[in-house]
């Protein structure tokens, strides 16, 4: 029998699975937090124990603060304000969707240490937890646009989890949903995307600034002083700072 089969055997109908353990990095451990990571000592001290330096990504503090363009959105797509996209699958039998998340989100995560995503199989509903991006700053957690079942998912993420920032709206999907319900009502097209997206950017703008404002006196050496150009935005107001702000761009 193989590990993930025993694994999901054992694991009674009424709890969850540990992130970490979908990962690969632990052997067994029920969630009992219902996927809040941010609280969680177990995620805690395996971020601890990580000592793999993280990637550092390039350009980012300039693309974050860039205004959303017609060219990152696709027509053929819809969109969530919770910042996921969504493609309906022609060639399947029942309604069935990608999913992925959209361009400025991708961004602003910028490289992730690891992407985790439910088994194919999974019955996710809508409004809960369904995946999970591991930064070095914390886990953030990611809410279901719709109801459904997971029937494909993007494996080469596992190795490849900067997909979701290069290329978020192709190379970078994430799962695949089948027999979907519950579809997050005021769906937006890519007009509608374009303009919402816009004004979470100003506000993330908006706590940036408060954030840079507060760390101001800890500048250290500038450009003109012979530093070096700022690459990460977390390399200015702090991984842990640029975590929670995250968590504020998607749980509007």
């Amino acid at each position: 029998m193989a590990d993930n089969e025993h694994s999901e055997r054992v694991i009674p109908g009424s709890e969850h699975r540990c992130v970490w353990m979908d990962a690969g990095l632990i052997a067994y451990q029920l969630c009992k937090r219902r996927y809040e990571c941010v609280q969680c000592p177990v995620e805690s001290a395996l971020r601890q124990t990580d000592q793999k330096p993280a990637a550092v990504a390039a350009g980012q503090l300039r693309s974050a603060s860039a205004s959303t363009s017609r060219r990152d959105l696709s027509a053929a797509y819809l969109y969530t304000r919770n910042h996921w996209w969504l493609h309906k699958l022609e060639c399947r039998q029942n309604e069935s969707y990608r999913l992925g998340i959209e361009p400025f989100l991708a961004q602003l995560i910028a490289y992730p240490k690891e992407i985790v995503l439910p088994p194919v199989g999974t019955k996710i509903k809508s409004g809960e937890y369904c995946a999970w991006i591991v930064l070095k700053g914390g886990t953030v957690p990611l809410r279901a646009p719709l109801s459904g079942t997971v029937i494909n998912i993007n494996r080469p993420l596992r190795n490849n989890p900067q997909s979701i920032m290069s290329d978020p709206l192709i190379a970078g999907w994430m799962i695949e949903i089948g027999q979907a319900t519950e579809l997050q009502p005021h769906l937006l097209d890519r007009k509608q995307a374009i303009l919402h997206y816009t004004k979470e950017r100003e506000r993330f703008t908006t706590m940036l600034c408060n954030a840079t404002r507060r760390t101001a006196l800890d500048v250290g050496t500038t450009l003109a002083d012979g530093g070096s150009f700022v690459a990460n935005l977390g390399e200015v107001i702090g991984q842990k700072k640029l975590f929670s702000l995250i968590l504020e761009i998607i749980s509007a």
